[in-house]
This record gives structure tokens, C-alpha cells and sequence, in this order.
């Protein structure tokens, strides 16, 4: 198993805890840190689709999973259908966006614990057809899903 993370502490950690390829990159980058058909399989769990960024950079980053995966390599991707979150900050949140000309679901953060922080990124969390629109412009499609509670899904993204 290989692993990926911008935090240099997350990488030790993984380690630490038995995953012998950990490696710091962040997933714009897989392309020059990975050689083509590398991969069978690409997990983006914990909501972590959302790291494709904004509609404009999520093609180049898929475009680069699908440059380091196999002919017939696959994505499994986990993200929230922000329409489906009920929390009236994140709806009026959402609507902010979409007055911007944003997605609903786009967002600008950063992870922060004690005097540590990250830098700011963006993340995505895609509607189904939201996802569906952004693959649209790759070799990927979502070829089946399994949904949860509080809108959230996990996709199974192959390529066409």
C-alpha cells in the first residue's frame, strides 16, 4: 500500500503505523511523483474528492490519477451532496458561493491543531452531478454509488 499527504507529521505517522509507502506529495503533484499505470486502484476516502479543489483544477488532477493508474484502474471516492447538509450556516454558506458564481459546495481552509497549520486549499464536496460535470472533461465516469445518511456517497469512478 502507498500513501500520500502534504504533512510531513502525517507521513511519520503512517509510518509509524505500518505503511511502508508513505510518501509527502500533495494529489495535484501524483504525476511527478509517481510513474504511469502505477496503480489498480486510487482511495480518496473521508470525504477526501474534495481534494480535486475547484471545478477549474479538478480536471488536471483527475487527468493525473489517470496517468499513474492502469488502463482499467478505478477511483473509489467519497464526497457529501452539499444540498443535502441541513445545517443553516452551511446553507447560507452555500448560497454565498453560488451568489459568487462559485459551486455550493466550495471551500477555502486550512487544518489547524495547537500552534500547527496548515496552508490554506481548497476542497470540494460535489453533488452527484456535480461530480458527474466535472469527470465529464476526463476519461473518468461514475460508474456506481452507495449512499449514506446526511448526504453523503461513496463513488465508484471508472474510466470510459
Amino acid at each position: 500500500m502507498t500513501g500520500i499527504d502534504v504533512s510531513p507529521g502525517a507521513i511519520e505517522v503512517s509510518r509509524d503505523r505500518g505503511v511502508e509507502d508513505a510518501r509527502e506529495c500533495d494529489v495535484a503533484d501524483v504525476v511527478e511523483t509517481f510513474s504511469s499505470d502505477t496503480f489498480d486502484t486510487v482511495l480518496m476516502l473521508g470525504r477526501n474528492f474534495g481534494l480535486v479543489g475547484t471545478a477549474d483544477c479538478a480536471p488536471e488532477i483527475l487527468d493525473g490519477l489517470a496517468t499513474i493508474t492502469t488502463d482499467d484502474g478505478q477511483i473509489i471516492a467519497s464526497t457529501a451532496d452539499p444540498r443535502a447538509i441541513d445545517d443553516p450556516y452551511h446553507r447560507e454558506y452555500h448560497s454565498y458561493n453560488e451568489d459568487r458564481g462559485r459551486l455550493p459546495g466550495a471551500l477555502r481552509m486550512r487544518s489547524r491543531y495547537k500552534t500547527h497549520a496548515t496552508d490554506w486549499f481548497d476542497y470540494l464536496l460535489a453533488a452527484p452531478e456535480t461530480m458527474d460535470n466535472l469527470l465529464a472533461e476526463t476519461v473518468w465516469s461514475r460508474a456506481e454509488t452507495w449512499t449514506g445518511e446526511n448526504g453523503q456517497y461513496v463513488a465508484l469512478l471508472a474510466k470510459k
